[in-house]
């Protein structure tokens, strides 16, 4: 093969290689960017929110914190200050109100935590809680919580 012949060869190959390298870096991009919708799914349920408020044993929470300003909920199961304390971190597509009205109606958690108070917060971006759900939101959301119990 002639020098000029050796030289396209080689040019083409470094174009595709470089294509292909802004495919994947595309790719990789947009699959980070997507990942906030594909993985949470905060939501607020308004109806156990409003049945939680007139309930005597479970009273609303707010952290306001270092910039972090989280809502959920206190259950007072068992009626004593000096109880041991269970903070339940939601899942995904959990949030307080929700989990904990359904608890209450259900009856479950005091059969099974009924030796315990419960706190539950939403994470940033679910119930009331406030900001978005990132790595960095959740963690300093967590370390808030933890320090208010």
């Amino acid at each position: 093969m002639d020098n000029k012949k050796q030289k396209k060869v080689e040019l083409i190959l470094i174009y595709t290689l470089l294509i292909v390298i802004v495919i994947i870096t595309a790719i990789v991009l947009g699959l980070d960017m997507l990942q906030r919708e594909a993985f949470f799914h905060p939501w607020h349920d308004k109806k156990s929110y409003d049945e939680l408020k007139k309930i005597s044993d479970v009273r609303k929470i707010n952290i306001k914190d270092n910039g972090v300003n989280l809502n959920g909920w206190f259950w007072d199961i068992q009626k004593k200050d000096n109880a041991p304390l269970v903070i339940f971190f939601g899942g995904n597509m959990q949030n307080s109100s929700n989990t904990i009205y359904n608890y209450y109606v259900g009856n479950k958690m005091k059969e099974v935590f009924g030796q315990y108070n419960l706190l539950m917060v939403d994470y940033p971006g679910y119930g009331k809680s406030k900001g978005k759900p990132l790595e960095k939101s959740l963690f300093k959301a967590s370390k808030a919580i933890f320090e208010y119990a």
